[in-house]
Parts: structure tokens; sequence; C-alpha cells
């Protein structure tokens, strides 16, 4: 398995062609392995200056626990599970240039704070 110490970054450069617009397909493969029960395609339309992919994974072997997954703003998403807890993460520091990118977990139940972790790249 080869290990990439930094993520990767796409830059176009539209100096001196008078664009107006720029559309790109971006694809990869992901998981892994037999893909013949997943869906295999994605689209995206996005009319912005930079935008944010974030893929949830759920890995389970019997019955799945998440029931829903939406994100209120572009530094936040929430897994909503199927016991009604509620896993609110919050990104930080995403756009900085050299930067220290930071991920906070705050787990909830019916009000109550279960438990939070937090993470961070220097």
């Amino acid at each position: 398995m080869q290990v990439f110490e930094t993520p990767a970054q796409y830059t176009f450069d539209l100096d001196g062609l008078q664009a107006i617009r720029l559309k790109t397909v971006i694809g990869g493969d992901y998981p892994l392995g037999d893909e013949a029960e997943r869906r295999i395609t994605f689209g995206v339309r996005m009319d912005a200056a930079q935008v944010r992919y974030l893929t949830v994974i759920e890995p389970f072997e019997k019955e799945n626990s998440v029931h829903s997954v939406f994100a209120p703003s572009a530094d936040e998403l929430i897994v909503i599970l199927k016991d009604g807890r509620e896993q609110r993460l919050y990104f930080s520091g995403m756009e900085e240039e050299g930067g220290a990118a930071t991920v906070r977990m705050e787990e909830w139940k019916e009000g109550v704070l279960l438990r939070k972790e937090r993470t961070g790249c220097n």
C-alpha cells in the first residue's frame, strides 16, 4: 500500500485565457475492491470559487447505524445515528496555506454531551 503524506491539489492557470467559466470532473476509485454492489457514479455541479468534498464511510457487517448525514456549513458535518446519537464534526484551518487543519468531534444524545475528541495536523 502506498501512503501519501500530502493531499492532492489541482491548480488551473487561467491567466490570459479570458475564461468566464471552468468546468471540471474529478473521478476516483474508492473504496477499493469489488464494487458490484456499490453505486459507482457520483456527480456534483457547483458554482463557487471553492468547494469541499467529504466522504463518510460506515464500516459494518450486518446492520448499518447511520440514519442521516448533512452539512449545515462548509465547516460542520452532522451524522445522526439510528440509536439517537448525533456526531458533530467541526473543521478549521482548511483554507490556510501551510496552516494546521484541525477536526473537533462531539457526540450528543438527547442534549447531553457524551464525549468529544480533537485532532490536528501541523
